[in-house]
């Protein structure tokens, strides 16, 4: 062999010995000095950084190894930061020669992290960060994030299901590019982000960002300059169809793989025209403007965003009525919701006031004005079922009509709504409301829009006079009530259900007060019954009880009531008096000396017609007028006819005789 060849080997060999021992000594070196290391790069951040190993790898690459990220506030532990491995690319002639540090790529592989957590490092550096960005030389950066697992904060998400993130983003002088994933064992259908803009002197220019989906799409662009932002854009979700395989005819016809589609099983949400306005000065997020449309229907809102620690929000938005199209509501005018809070362990905490206006109509339907839910108390977590549950606390359900309002009140009420992705969604109801208990169910048909929904519920242990704000009945009523409701939303509102009231009483109720102050019966004012049933409803036309059955030692009563929108009475009514009640009556005892002692008590059929505020009452023929009839003598019949309508009608005898013939 050549003496040369020999000789390069040698200096090969020797180059290479000297390399690797010089690699190994940098090594040694740097695991001396990485606690020296991750103090300095520690300082400008509220984390410890702990290093378990660095490593050079030969020409530009370090490795670093059991990365973690530690408070420096011993009461937030649980916001502890890890990633398996940290591979950052340099160029060593700058770092020793220039000395600068002058990193080309950044990856982080499987940074791992609770929402919480992740969110609690942002706000608490993201000033450092943001300096740190500008003062970097301009170069060319790439930064790779593969598989960082973003775990579920406690109580907020279900402990099952974390979210992964893929995340890749470049810096070329002044212009950027990136793309990313985001998705989840529950739903392998990755979330794909691509956007791409320019670094300005004053902020940064974004001319696209793009979410994908099997079933959205959006597209956004706009700018930030010195803390001002501006961005437009649209979004579409549900509108992409489903892919069905072409049929084997076609594929051996055609000789076409193109795949069929049809409609989506769920409705398309089509945000569009998309305006906002803001102002960042970090923590503080200011949108000053949010404009779009939505489905037909114009939406504004303003809000104002701190992203501290806690996170807490304060937002107004509006709804108007589509003005036309299929989507257009009838006689809907406008939705508003005031909405304020914050995420604190794990758990939304928020506030908020919800109202629905309507347009004023002669129309013969509903006259709604109003519908209004005010809730001071709001909290959103997930159950071990993975169900969002949604606790209201102290909250009011009020519905305003031209004449009349009516009102539901809950001490706390939590719906549990399951979060699978169909189209017939199902909210479970428990609510506790006027002394007792309410357990329920609500079907929303998210396939159609507007939302339909149909809901059930039972009623247990309640206190009947305090449902009078719901329905002013009940102001009349005591007892204990069991009772089954049951709503609608199409083709228009509509509230069933039937009661039943045990061991109660009725006071001053409208027909008996009537019955005691014409007839003097007293007993009649106060009336005590074991237990008392009927069957309810509200719609459109107006609202009523039917099937009534009061069952009291000396008072029964049957029939229905009903009053239609214009606020008129039609009602029939079936009255049973024991002899011990018709006694206390002077008006009565003529009556009962037609009767033989035997006879308990008397049956009288009323009609109730009129205003509600000043009530037409008429004796009705019945088996008891019957009676009396047969009693007595034909030719005395209708004189005596007369005196029971007088009585029973309330008139005097003097203004039953016939007026004097004028001359």
């Amino acid at each position: 062999m050549p003496k040369f060849l020999i000789s390069l080997r040698t200096w090969l060999l020797l180059i290479l010995s000297f390399l690797l021992a010089a690699s190994v000594a940098f090594n040694i070196y740097l695991n001396v000095i990485k606690t020296k290391i991750a103090y300095k790069a520690s300082v400008f951040i509220t984390y410890d950084i702990g290093i378990k190993n660095i490593f050079f790898v030969f020409p530009n690459n370090f490795l670093l190894s059991d990365i973690t990220l530690t408070p420096k506030d011993t009461s937030a532990q649980s916001s502890t930061l890890a990633t398996s491995l940290v591979t950052l690319q340099m160029s060593i002639w700058d770092i020793l020669w220039e000395r600068r540090l002058a990193i080309s790529t950044i990856l982080l592989d499987k940074p791992q992290g609770t929402s919480d957590a992740w969110q609690k490092f942002l706000n608490d550096n993201a000033n450092y960060l943001i300096a740190l960005l500008q003062e970097l030389p301009r170069a060319d950066v790439h930064l790779v994030i593969k598989k960082a697992h973003l775990d579920p904060a406690k109580g907020i998400e279900p402990a099952t299901v974390p979210l992964v993130v893929n995340f890749d983003f470049l810096l070329r002088g002044e212009n950027f590019l990136g793309k990313g994933a985001v998705y989840s064992s529950a739903d392998p259908e990755p979330l794909q982000l691509n956007f791409n803009g320019a670094l300005t002197s004053h902020g940064l220019l974004l001319n696209q960002c793009t979410l994908t989906s099997q079933k959205t799409y959006a597209n956004f662009w706009g700018d930030l300059n010195s803390g001002n932002i501006q961005l437009k854009g649209h979004a579409f979700l549900n509108s992409r169809s489903q892919k069905q395989p072409a049929s084997f005819l076609e594929k051996l016809i055609l000789r076409s793989a193109n795949p069929k589609t049809s409609p989506a099983a769920e409705p398309s949400i089509d945000i569009i025209d998309i305006d906002a306005k803001g102002r960042m000065r970090f923590p503080k997020l200011q949108v000053d403007r949010l404009n779009f449309n939505l489905n037909g229907f114009p939406v504004t809102a303003k809000a104002d965003i701190l992203l501290a620690s806690p996170p807490s929000w304060e937002m107004t938005t509006s709804l108007d009525n589509a003005p036309a199209g299929t989507n257009r509501i009838k006689n809907f005018k406008q939705a508003n919701l005031n909405l304020s809070g914050s995420i604190a362990n794990g758990t939304v905490q928020a506030q908020g006031k919800l109202n629905f206006l309507f347009e004023k109509t002669k129309e013969a339907n509903f006259p709604l004005e109003k519908i209004e839910m005010t809730v001071p108390k709001i909290s959103f977590s997930y159950d071990r079922y993975r169900r969002l549950a949604m606790q209201f606390a102290d909250g009011q359900i009020a519905i305003s009509t031209i004449k009349n309002r009516y009102q539901i009140s809950f001490a706390e009420l939590t719906a549990l709504l399951n979060m699978r992705p169909d189209k017939l969604k199902i909210i479970d109801l428990t609510a506790a409301l006027y002394g007792g208990n309410l357990q329920g169910r609500i079907w929303c048909d998210v396939a159609r829009f507007p939302i339909r929904i149909t809901g059930n519920a039972t009623l247990s242990d309640l206190e009947a006079n305090t449902l009078a704000e719901l329905l002013v009945y009940f102001s009349k009523i005591h007892g204990n009530l069991d009772g089954k409701l049951q709503v609608k939303s199409h083709p228009g509102f509509a509230l069933t259900g039937d009661v039943l009231i045990n061991d109660g009483r009725l006071e001053n109720f409208d027909f008996f007060k009537w019955m005691a102050e014409t007839f003097h019966i007293p007993s009649l004012t106060n009336v005590a019954f074991a237990t008392t049933a009927a069957q309810f409803w509200l719609n459109a036309q107006g609202n009523g009880l039917t099937d009534i059955e009061i069952n009291s030692l000396d008072v029964g009563l049957t029939g229905y009531f009903n009053v239609d929108k214009n606020n008129l009475v039609a009602s029939k009514l079936s009255l049973s008096l024991s002899r011990a009640v018709l006694q206390e009556s002077p008006k009565f005892n003529a009556i009962l000396r037609m009767f033989e002692e035997d006879v308990p008590s008397l049956i009288f059929d009323f009609q109730l017609s009129g205003n509600q505020e000043a009530m037409n009452f008429q004796w009705l023929q019945s088996e008891f007028k019957q009676h009396i009839e047969d009693r007595i003598p034909n030719f005395v019949e209708r004189m005596i006819d007369r005196k029971i309508n007088a009585v029973l009608e309330g008139k005097t005898e003097e203004a039953q005789q016939p007026a004097p013939q004028q001359p």
